[in-house]
């Protein structure tokens, strides 16, 4: 609850959001944008949804790829343009005031051939996740691909005491400075198979397993 509450409030700092995202997952938002963006190209064309203040959109068209950022918060995307404007791929992006509802008024019918997204599931609820999940399947192309990093709970007992513990101090400290966190997300394998896609893999990205990037793509062929 305390790092949903967090969450919530950084729309009222946009500016710290980035170095708050990366206290809360202990560096792990960081490491996983690179991952998330390293099979894009120039003919890619990328949704990032929960774009925040473009971070990873930023990264995918530094790969050369054209990129439509969503976000509910005008004061993220505020920042987004600042960075836009200032940023050497700034003319491959483009941002749009969008929550995940409107997708289906954002996105069109076969527009993209990746959909990422990088810590927004935390923030939705089941139905918003199968929504989010079911948008992607209809706006990217057969063969498109949907790449999402996020936080989970770490598999064993042991592990989650661990990490429960460690959470609740980062957490802390992180809101103290920068008043971001996040929330982990479990099952979004099996939700990503019901929509549609097949998962390639999920790769963890820290030792405590409390950290996610999922790879999975719509089939070629109905």
């Amino acid at each position: 609850m305390f790092s949903y509450l967090y969450m919530k409030i950084l729309e009222s700092s946009p500016e710290r959001y980035d170095r708050g995202i990366s206290m809360a997952s202990l560096g792990a938002a960081d490491r996983s944008r690179e991952r998330m963006v390293k099979d894009l190209g120039p003919d890619d064309r990328v949704a990032d949804l929960g774009t925040g203040t473009g971070a990873l959109a930023f990264l995918a068209a530094e790969k050369g790829a054209t990129v439509t950022g969503l976000d509910a918060s005008a004061g993220m995307l505020a920042v987004a343009e600042r960075k836009r404007a200032a940023h050497p791929a700034g003319d491959r992006v483009r941002f749009v005031q969008a929550s995940v509802g409107q997708m289906d008024e954002v996105l069109e019918t076969g527009a993209c051939t990746a959909v990422v997204s990088s810590l927004l599931f935390s923030e939705l609820s089941p139905d918003e996740r199968s929504y989010a999940l079911s948008q992607a399947f209809r706006t990217l192309v057969p063969g498109g691909r949907l790449v999402i990093s996020d936080e989970t709970l770490p598999v064993g007992f042991f592990r989650r005491l661990v990490y429960r513990a460690v959470r609740l101090v980062m957490v802390l400290v992180s809101f103290l400075l920068v008043q971001a966190g996040t929330r982990p997300v479990t099952g979004l394998p099996e939700m990503v198979v019901q929509e549609g896609f097949t998962v390639e893999r999920v790769e963890i990205l820290n030792r405590m397993g409390s950290f996610f990037i999922l790879f999975a793509r719509k089939p070629e062929t109905p």
